[in-house]
């Protein structure tokens, strides 16, 4: 927050004595309700009190929040209690938690109406299949109409696979602990010591790595994959990791049985020979 805020000062800098129409330009703080990449949740508390000081609007990505953070599953401002309203746009998609397809945009009349006039993929594409409406419907319902049955073993599930995965020596995880998405990778003193023949790590051996660590835990019938990239498009590439995302559908012995799988894959790559 503090290098944002450094960041929002030198904006307002930078604007000071414009003249036309240019004058008062379009200052967003874009950010993730749930990062994908992290795991980490967004401080939307510090966010509303940089917005207001600095006088800027705030874009919230809840494509993973929503339906996932709060007591009603609401997102973000659900999680912080924070009134929805001091969100300037919030948007996502119902990919995730909802399991349907498409998205939201919601915002004030005026900003909603100038989206629908600008946007050229609300104007010239078509709509989706109205089966994906319905479920997508069906399942916000399903969330309103029982949220304990749904958030209490999701988070439940986390905070579990999260302490079961932190007692594995030579790991590291990332991502909150009310996050039912988290990052895992080896952690750096574990590569130094596998590192026998010297050198340093290249992101090349590291993937190769996590790799063969995904392959020793689909033996013991736990399927993971790696967070992967497309590294030209990434200006901040993120460290290689595995992620894993645990929903209310698992069981205790599901979550177990996985904790298990990867301690067992990072004791067997580990002990071999480099």
């Amino acid at each position: 927050m503090a290098d944002l805020e450094r960041v929002l000062k030198d904006v307002n800098k930078q604007l000071t004595g414009r003249r036309g129409k240019n004058a008062l330009p379009r200052k967003f703080i874009v950010t993730e309700g749930l990062f994908h990449n992290t795991g980490d949740i967004s401080p939307l508390k510090s966010l509303v009190e940089l917005k207001h000081r600095y006088k800027f609007r705030i874009i919230l990505d809840e494509s993973l929040s929503f339906g996932v953070l709060g007591k009603r599953g609401a997102g973000l401002t659900d999680h912080f209690n924070v009134d929805p309203h001091e969100v300037d746009l919030l948007i996502g998609a119902l990919s995730y938690a909802i399991g349907a397809s498409g998205g939201f945009c919601c915002a004030d009349k005026d900003l909603v109406e100038h989206q629908r006039l600008s946007g050229l993929g609300y104007c010239f594409s078509a709509s989706m299949p109205g089966i994906l409406a319905v479920a997508a419907s069906d399942a916000i319902r399903a969330l309103e109409s029982n949220p304990e049955g749904h958030f209490v073993g999701m988070r439940e599930n986390a905070s579990l696979l999260q302490t079961l995965l932190r007692r594995i020596p030579g790991l590291q995880v990332e991502g909150a602990i009310e996050s039912p998405l988290m990052h895992i990778r080896l952690t750096p003193e574990t590569l130094v010591r596998m590192k026998r023949s010297g050198g340093a790590w290249t992101k090349t051996d590291i993937d190769r790595v996590l790799a063969e660590l995904v392959e020793e835990a689909q033996k013991d019938g736990v399927f993971l994959t790696r967070a992967m990239y497309v590294d030209e498009h990434e200006r901040l590439l993120p460290n290689s990791s595995i992620r894993i995302c645990v929903s209310c559908a698992h069981t205790r012995k599901d979550v177990e049985k996985c904790a298990h799988a990867i301690k067992n894959a990072v004791g067997r790559v580990t002990s071999k020979k480099r």
